[in-house]
């Protein structure tokens, strides 16, 4: 949930309009966001990661970013602050990164609305890129 919370409110700072994929959902390009979090309690930093990977009308996939980010904090005080922070700062990473591909941008530069309904069913189905952090 603090994964979906920072991913969702960093994407519409930035894009018009972002949505959950549903059954009846229209999209320019569909993203795929696989969050993972570790915490070094020795040196108390939570590391997080995303892999963004961004699909189009036909399912094949047109870009794929891997970011990573590090927040100190404490794990016995209010840890989902800290995990939230080190999840946006690093969402806001693969963000920059998505805003300076070419093959993304040109996607959404075309404006053709897609049926993301049964794309998001086959991506729920994928394996995830890692089990483990």
């Amino acid at each position: 949930p603090l994964a979906e919370k920072s991913a969702t409110m960093s994407l519409k700072k930035r894009f018009a309009s972002v949505s959950e994929c549903t059954e009846n959902s229209e999209a320019d390009v569909v993203l795929l966001l696989e969050p993972y979090m570790f915490y070094n309690a020795q040196l108390r930093v939570f590391h997080s990661e995303y892999i963004v990977r961004a699909y189009t009308s036909n399912g094949e996939p047109i870009t794929r970013i891997k970011t990573e980010a590090q927040q100190l904090g404490e794990l016995n005080v209010d840890a989902s602050y800290f995990i939230e922070k080190s999840y946006t700062k690093a969402i806001d990473k693969a963000i920059k990164q998505l805003l300076v591909d070419k093959i993304f941008l040109a996607t959404l530069d075309k404006k053709t609305k897609i049926k993301a309904g049964p794309i998001c069913k086959s991506l729920d189905s994928l394996q995830l890129e890692r089990l483990y952090y």
